[in-house]
């Protein structure tokens, strides 16, 4: 696993805990987990959203590593508020991406937006260029979403 720093993993899982009485009845607890450098830990990752760039970098990272979970968990409200986060992984689990590069640092469009330059390769090895909108929030700078160039 690279030594970057960044969360390259996160696993999503859920556990069953089966108890078994006399009765023959079960107990079921369920609980999200994140393996976070050779760590597991059961709380939401910090992520350094402080400036478009960074947002930018773990936007790929997330995209290269198919942490498409954490993709969603750094997207803009309002991507939250038209997906599900079920849904929003599906989407990238059903598509062809097979790599994501940065061509271009963020550029401010505003105090509270931004836009960078994505080169995506799917899996015919085709690229693509994208636009990221990244959208300032009072956590941090998030994903709005991208439009093909």
């Amino acid at each position: 696993m690279p030594k970057s720093g960044l969360y390259l993993i996160a696993l999503f899982l859920t556990i069953l805990i089966s108890v078994f009485s006399a009765g023959h009845s079960f107990a079921y607890f369920s609980k999200k987990i994140y393996l976070l450098e050779n760590k597991i830990t059961t709380a939401l990752p910090n992520f350094d959203l402080s400036t478009p760039d960074k947002t930018t970098t773990l936007v790929c990272n997330f995209i290269n590593s198919k942490n498409y979970g954490l993709l969603w968990e750094i997207s803009a409200t309002e991507v939250k508020e038209s997906f599900t986060k079920v849904q929003f992984v599906n989407s990238f689990e059903e598509g062809s991406i097979k790599s994501c590069q940065i061509i271009s640092s963020a550029t401010y469009l505003s105090s509270l937006s931004a836009k960078a330059k994505l080169q995506i390769t799917n899996n015919s090895l085709e690229q693509e260029f994208y636009l990221l909108a990244l959208k300032k929030e009072n956590d941090g700078w998030k994903m709005l979403g991208t439009e093909r160039e």
